[in-house]
């Protein structure tokens, strides 16, 4: 596995963790209305399959496809990091303002 697919996976599996623990104690609910579809449907077990799946699915062709197109490494790094720094700010950033809210409000 890349270093950036090790990253991402990562912060894909610390946001499963939090989100999972905070739901099955109550501080939290999930953000994205595709999830909480699956959260509402299948219970907690559904919702962390269905965050596997949702990483696991696009971590593994970003792993293979340089293997089949070797002028696609480049523009897959870039991508990981574009990736990256958007889950890292824009997700985790509205993470931490859900439990600010949860426990100063």
């Amino acid at each position: 596995m890349s270093r950036f697919g090790a990253i991402l996976l990562s912060i894909c599996l610390l946001d499963l963790t939090v989100t999972a623990l905070g739901i099955h104690f109550g501080y939290l609910k999930e953000a994205s209305p595709i999830l909480n579809y699956f959260l509402e449907r299948w219970g907690l077990l559904g919702l962390i399959l269905s965050k596997i799946f949702f990483v696991a699915t696009p971590l593994l062709i970003l792993e293979i496809a340089p293997g089949f197109d070797s002028t696609a490494q480049r523009r897959i790094g870039a991508y990981y990091k574009f990736v990256i720094y958007t889950y890292v700010l824009v997700l985790e950033g509205a993470f931490f303002f859900q439990m600010i809210t949860i426990l100063f409000l």
